[in-house]
């Protein structure tokens, strides 16, 4: 049974009451035992009906998505259906390092469900993939590959997986998009919320787009072409001044290799801009 399903809840619910029922029918009978009775049930009662609001709140929030992340501090982020995480600004790093645990040397993959997925017109919130050693080095800011398509979670894993195993790194965004998804919110409103809530540069990222999505990325890049200089496309198309397109080579795994020459083309991980002292109107060099 689910720790987020319906069934849970009902089931703790029901228990609350029938404790509750039954504490009233026991509260004149059985001599003295029913003192020990009374308390007993009230308490039960309490605990299910609290229980019961656990749940429900957890249902809603996620905090707890499966029996693993409540009993266990492994998580195996290999398998991340059932792994939703809630974005707040700024605070996406600390939840992931909570998460990992032991793991947090290996790349993290999770749905990333910022707090304006929604508007962006994607069929389903976007999946992220950081790379190995991300957590570890909290001091830098790393570029980012957006892929524009729909593959399976497999193929997403073990192509990104493949691709930086020699070493180099970005985290890699997989975007499902739809007739809704437009230019504008890929260029401006997924590049911003992912800054606010994942260590990343704010220019020379690339995309990577399906043979359904290359209008999308031509708009998407014309826009921003100072942040999306490098686009992985399957067919010719016609590109904004500065941009680099580059024919995905045809295969038995195209996606592996448009993210093996996406992420060639950004820059290693840099020193993080949010780690930089504010200008406060001193002298750092005065003396005291």
């Amino acid at each position: 049974m689910s720790i987020t399903g319906l069934p849970l809840i009902l089931l703790a619910a029901f228990g609350s009451l029938a404790a509750a029922v039954a504490t009233v029918l026991v509260w004149n009978r059985f001599g003295r035992l029913r003192y020990v009775l009374r308390a007993s049930g009230v308490l039960l009662a309490e605990v299910l009906l609290l229980l019961s609001f656990g749940l429900a709140v957890n249902r809603s929030e996620q905090f707890y998505p499966s029996w693993d992340a409540l009993l266990t501090t492994k998580v195996d982020f290999k398998s991340t259906n059932d792994k939703t995480y809630r974005s707040t600004p700024g605070a996406l790093d600390e939840t992931l390092t909570a998460r990992a645990g032991a793991h947090a040397g290996d790349a993290q993959t999770f749905p990333w469900e910022s707090a304006d997925w929604r508007g962006w017109g994607l069929a389903a919130a976007p999946t992220v993939i950081t790379p190995p050693g991300y957590l570890q080095h909290p001091a830098l800011a790393y570029s980012v590959v957006v892929v524009l398509g729909s593959w399976s979670p497999a193929e997403e894993e073990s192509a990104t997986r493949r691709a930086t195993a020699t070493g180099v790194s970005a985290v890699v965004v997989f975007a499902t998009t739809t007739a809704a998804t437009t230019a504008a919110e890929l260029a401006t409103a997924l590049p911003g919320q992912l800054d606010r809530d994942l260590r990343v540069t704010t220019h020379r990222w690339a995309l990577v787009a399906a043979s359904a999505d290359t209008a999308l990325a031509e708009g998407t890049a014309g826009k921003a072409a100072l942040r999306f200089p490098s686009v992985a496309i399957d067919r010719p198309a016609t590109l904004p001044a500065g941009v680099t397109a580059a024919a995905v080579v045809v295969g038995n795994d195209p996606l592996y290799s448009a993210l093996t020459w996406a992420i060639g083309r950004t820059p290693p991980p840099l020193a993080s801009p949010r780690l930089t002292p504010r200008r406060c109107g001193c002298n750092p060099t005065a003396k005291r």
